[in-house]
């Protein structure tokens, strides 16, 4: 298809495109004339994948053409890629913490994560995330709060990630690109579902009693 046909299709426009392609977060088309390309289905997809991440993620230009060049490094082992994309989609690198009650938090969390067995980077931001909730619900509720409450959630999460993974997973592993761009999106599209059925489950529990 032509520029203009992969505007009309996608909702992005030619200009947009354009400046997605000079930033690296779109391949170019294949060239067909010296000022003419064509383009494919793949690039639908990716302009996508743009989207989900600008307009619901939130992320900018520099966060999103992180992950789109790692979904396109080639050779990549899939850990590092999702260690590059959860890092992205989380906010970026992980500052250090910067009281002693986060550092605290910090230590609680990670400690209760070992208990848990789960192998995660010391430096993942989503730490220093699940930390400062910590901070916060201790402020609000008691303070000696053990990061152990989140035990729910944390079984909760496993068996979403799980089965998320599970087609996903398998598909990683034979077309790493395909695999992780469907991670990459099916975190960024499900995750407003988790908080609705969240929202709706407290008020049928309610409801009940």
């Amino acid at each position: 298809m032509r520029i203009a046909e992969l505007s009309r299709r996608s909702g992005v426009s030619i200009p947009t495109i354009k400046f997605y392609i000079r930033e690296g977060l779109l391949p170019g088309g294949e060239r067909t004339g010296p000022n003419q390309a064509r383009y494919s289905q793949g690039h639908l997809d990716r302009l996508a994948l743009i989207r989900a991440l600008r307009d619901l993620a939130g992320l900018s230009v520099s966060a999103i053409a992180r992950i789109c060049a790692e979904i396109d490094r080639p050779g990549a082992a899939v850990l590092e890629q999702m260690a590059v994309v959860a890092d992205a989609l989380s906010g970026g690198d992980a500052a250090p913490a910067e009281s002693p009650a986060l550092e605290a938090a910090l230590e609680d969390v990670r400690s209760y994560l070992e208990e848990l067995g789960w192998k995660v980077r010391p430096e993942a931001p989503a730490l220093l995330r699940l930390a400062s909730a910590l901070v916060t619900l201790r402020a609000l509720y008691y303070p000696e709060m053990p990061a152990g409450a989140f035990a729910p959630y944390a079984k909760a999460a496993l068996e979403i990630v799980t089965v998320e993974l599970g087609e996903r997973g398998a598909l990683m592993l034979h077309e790493p690109a395909l695999g992780l761009e469907g991670v990459v999106k099916g975190t960024i599209l499900w995750e407003p579902v988790l908080l609705g059925l969240r929202r709706l489950a407290h008020e049928h529990v309610l409801g009940r009693r």
